[in-house]
């Protein structure tokens, strides 16, 4: 009788301790998820940032394949008109096309992944489809009012899909090439930042404290936590440049 008690008494404790070890287990775990995912967080904006640099060396190489121009925004077909979605080779495209940006995956950014629309992380991606279209849809958007058009579009007698030259560029420590984009309100990412707000192609602030990784025209990449607006205004200290006539 005595050691049938002595037995139960050991059951009860040794749940007692199962108790105290999953109770100690779930705290731990309360602690440490946010420091992981936050961890996490990190390491996708540094990927991403490294991506970016990569994709800014390839505008080197073009610059140093083509007498110095930036890529302009997109390129007909030669069929002449409008460009359309079905016709154009956007400047994406063109860096690959060129053989200056040899891998695709660059675009793509690990925290992008909350765009969840086929195009942009899909079936129809640049990774998994390639075709010019799916050039498109990068969540890295293109500086092209001011680096892919002769003029910025808000100074008079703007020229579409006329680029400019690297000696253009006065501040290229402080002008955006490329940063972090997306539809503004959609699961869509885009391959242009632009200057009017009813396109709602803009920045994507998807990275830790709201940031967006910014590539500027010198070549380094940084995280901008701080509001960056839209380009829309010739004082803009982000995009903003004196252009050579």
């Amino acid at each position: 009788m005595k050691r049938s008690k002595q037995k139960r008494a050991a059951v009860i404790f040794t749940l007692i301790e199962l108790l105290v070890v999953i109770a100690i287990i779930s705290i731990l775990a309360s602690i440490l998820m946010p420091a992981l995912s936050q961890a996490r967080q990190r390491a996708q904006q540094i990927s991403c940032a490294s991506n970016m640099k990569q994709a800014g060396q390839s505008f080197v190489f073009y610059q140093d394949a083509y007498d110095g121009y930036y890529p302009a925004y997109c390129y007909s077909d030669g069929a002449g008109g409008e460009l359309s979605r079905s016709t154009e080779m956007n400047w994406s495209y063109n860096l690959y096309n060129s053989g200056c940006l040899p891998d695709v995956s660059v675009f793509k950014c690990p925290a992008s992944q909350i765009l969840d629309h086929d195009c942009t992380n899909g079936k129809w991606d640049v990774e998994q489809n390639g075709n010019v279209n799916s050039f498109q849809y990068i969540a890295m958007g293109y500086n092209h009012t001011f680096l892919s058009m002769k003029t910025p579009t808000f100074l008079a007698n703007p020229t579409k899909y006329t680029p400019c030259r690297n000696v253009d560029v006065k501040r290229p420590s402080g002008i955006i090439t490329l940063a972090d984009s997306w539809q503004d309100g959609s699961n869509i990412g885009t391959y242009v930042l632009t200057r009017l707000i009813s396109d709602k192609h803009t920045f994507h602030q998807r990275h830790p404290s709201n940031s967006s990784n910014v590539l500027w025209c010198d070549g380094h990449v940084s995280g901008e936590a701080k509001p960056i607006g839209r380009l829309n205004s010739e004082s803009s200290p982000w995009t903003y440049f004196d252009r050579r006539n």
